[in-house]
């Protein structure tokens, strides 16, 4: 076996053959599209699935050469893929002699599979990201063709990705070269029912529509034939008062899903439109509306034990590793930091990972952090800060965090260790990189936290990092602040981040950290990607380097800076603009 390491802006030449960086089982986890799919893992612990084409032992089943056929056609169209909310593809294998799809496992199969275990989720969230899925596909002058809810899958974070059909998915003025049409009735459009039209934007549009309605099957509990009369007769699904109220929000709502329904794909409005709308009602619901994990609650003081940290977290279902740092090869591992600052020490150490029912699943390579402080009390008061804001926010985006241990009696934090560093590591070492989407990624993440209530405070180079798959991952809420706690915190002094990403109107103490802070430091941030060097380095940017920067981006950054707060945009416009360049 060996170890591969390759990014997003080499997805279209990745291709892995004997012998492979993983196991191929005998027998398949599950059965999907033109194949089957097989579960498997990487050398580094990294699960991911194989997608093939089934070959029977006969070897005479006329569709084998078709459905080799499809599989190799939608490769190139998955490997331009870059988003969030589309399922990732890590590369192209030959195995067993045919060719096969290397993509990241995901824990939920279809969104159906996750609501039925997270009843409580947030599914106007789930629907607004799916719709940002959509829309990156049609902006990339890709048709999905088939969507539906076993086409999402879940991540274990709840982010929606979007699955490409092998039969559907194909780039505009390119329809596939296939014998039969794949067609799910219930998500269908009027005009595919009736053969007038081949898959376009709008017939996505319609079955988005449907998916959105209630991310169940449409037309729940009535037969086929019914389903075609109503289609036919424009007869909408039920409005499903308990997920789209009759409010000023859901009616907003209800109006756009039945705009997707237009018999007339003209008038149906664009995936980029309809996630706008879904957006911005999101944004606009209370913050208690905003589906995070419950947790319990408890008082931060003086007299605080850390054997009461630790059950407030094991409570809140983080995983505990203490005792696992206990073993004696671990102790070594963790007898000397790779990174020591005056702030933390940081080591590197291979960690068996604990899998739902405490078994280990797989040995990672982590990242233990241990914060430090002259004050045993506000070292202590620090860690449980940082521990509590950082588990509490689950996104692509965001490095997860995989647990805690206690350390020389300190809460430490464990979460994956990522090979290529910080972003501005990152876009030094690369040839090509994608400025622009990394930035994207970048803004996607400070919009979440954002939108949940949260001021990360000390946003810049150092604290984004960047995955083997070009996954942009914030890290460090050391000095983040959120509205509502559930660990009430004695007063301290509160951080303000590093001086060369603040605002303005934080180096001048008048406020503390703020969402607009934010802003100006992801701004600055951006620029830092962009130009490979910290604010105010040794470099100035000067008139070439603005002009390889496009205007409308510069522009955007100069909004970003803007001396006063008010006048700057939220993180979510910046994400928006961004998406739109």
């Amino acid at each position: 076996m060996h170890r591969f390491q390759l990014g997003h802006h080499d997805r279209a030449n990745m291709s892995f053959t004997d012998p492979l960086p993983f196991n191929i089982p005998d027998y398949p986890f599950a059965n999907g599209g033109c194949g089957d799919i097989y579960r498997s893992q990487t050398s580094d612990g990294k699960l991911v699935a194989i997608k093939m084409v089934r070959i029977p032992e006969a070897g005479d089943d006329p569709h084998i050469a078709r459905n080799l056929r499809i599989l190799a056609e939608i490769i190139p169209i998955w490997a331009k893929c870059n988003h969030p909310n589309i399922v990732p593809l890590i590369g192209e294998a030959t195995v067993r002699g045919q060719v096969a799809a290397v993509y990241e496992w995901l824990t939920y199969g279809s969104v159906l599979d996750y609501l039925k275990r997270h009843p409580t989720a947030d599914r106007h969230q789930l629907s607004a990201k799916i719709c940002d899925g959509v829309a990156y596909l049609h902006a990339n002058n890709i048709i999905h063709g088939n969507l539906k809810g076993s086409q999402v899958f879940v991540s274990d974070y709840g982010v929606p990705r979007i699955m490409l059909d092998c039969t559907g998915t194909h780039m505009v003025g390119k329809p596939r070269d296939i014998d039969e049409m794949t067609l799910t009735l219930r998500w269908a459009a009027p005009e595919i029912l009736m053969e007038t039209s081949g898959k376009t934007f709008q017939s996505d549009v319609y079955a988005l529509g449907m998916e959105t309605i209630s991310l169940s099957t449409p037309y729940n509990g009535m037969s086929d034939y019914r389903v075609v009369s109503n289609v036919m007769r424009h007869i909408f699904p039920s409005r499903p008062m308990d997920t789209i109220s009759d409010n000023e929000a859901g009616n907003v709502l209800w109006d756009l899903l039945t705009a997707c329904w237009s018999q007339d794909p003209k008038e149906r409005p664009s995936a980029a439109d309809i996630g706008e709308v879904m957006n911005a009602l999101g944004s606009s619901q209370p913050a208690t509306q905003v589906h995070q994990r419950p947790r319990s609650s408890m008082g931060f003081a003086p007299n605080t034990v850390i054997e009461d940290l630790v059950a407030f977290f094991v409570n809140n279902n983080l995983t505990d590793y203490t005792e696992e740092l206990k073993r004696s090869d671990m102790k070594i591992q963790l007898s000397k930091p790779y990174l020591a600052t005056a702030a933390a020490l940081l080591f590197k150490i291979d960690l068996p990972i604990k899998g739902d029912h405490r078994n280990t699943i797989h040995i990672q390579k982590v990242v233990v952090k241990r914060v430090m402080n002259e004050s045993p009390y506000k070292q202590l008061k620090r860690a449980t800060r940082e521990l509590y804001f950082w588990s509490g926010y689950k996104h692509d985006n965001i490095l997860p965090l995989l647990g805690f241990a206690v350390l020389d009696g300190n809460l430490a934090m464990i979460s994956p260790w990522i090979e290529n560093g910080s972003v501005t590591e990152y876009v030094r070492k690369q040839q090509k990189p994608d400025y622009h989407d990394l930035c994207t990624q970048l803004s996607c993440a400070i919009c979440y936290l954002h939108g949940h209530g949260l001021i990360h405070g000390d946003i810049k180079g150092d604290n984004v990092l960047v995955s083997d798959e070009g996954i942009v991952k914030v890290t460090d809420f050391g000095v983040s602040i959120a509205a509502q706690l559930q660990i009430e915190f004695t007063f301290t002094a509160v951080g303000r981040g590093t001086e060369r990403w603040q605002a303005p109107e934080i180096l001048r103490r008048k406020t503390d950290s703020t969402k607009a802070g934010d802003v100006y430091s992801l701004g600055m941030t951006m620029l830092e990607i962009y130009s490979r060097e910290r604010p105010y380095g040794d470099m100035e940017m000067g008139h070439d380097e603005k002009c390889a920067i496009i205007a409308a981006f510069w522009e955007l950054l100069q909004q970003c800076w803007a001396g006063e707060a008010e006048a700057r945009p939220s993180s979510d416009e910046v994400y928006k603009q961004l998406v739109e360049m």
